[in-house]
């Protein structure tokens, strides 16, 4: 299953949130994480949703004509609220489940 991801690191602008590295062609590997850094990451947030894919990931992605992709963007936060890290994914819709488990209380 093929995704098309933009992770990064802190340092530069990237849909509001500061990042030092961008590579989307590393499919959502780069060389320095956050905790190689010295970040204690304390948080995530996950944004998810659905859309048709734009020219580019229709033909990256092989996707037939009407089909619609799901979309994962998460930050990590550190301890001090500090967005740290961001991974941005585009993903085959019929392809993926996205399956989420957290506590009630």
């Amino acid at each position: 299953m093929e995704s098309v991801v933009d992770a990064g690191c802190i340092g530069r602008t990237h849909q509001g949130i500061d990042l030092i590295y961008v590579d989307p062609s590393n499919r959502g590997r780069f060389i320095g994480s956050p905790r190689q850094a010295g970040h204690k990451l304390a948080s995530f947030t996950e944004e998810v949703g659905a859309r048709m894919p734009t020219p580019q990931e229709r033909r990256r992605l092989s996707l037939a004509e009407g089909t619609p992709v799901i979309t994962v963007m998460r930050v990590a936060y550190d301890v001090d609220g500090r967005p740290v890290e961001m991974t941005d994914t585009v993903k085959s819709a019929p392809s993926y489940v996205l399956e989420y488990s957290f506590p009630a209380t």
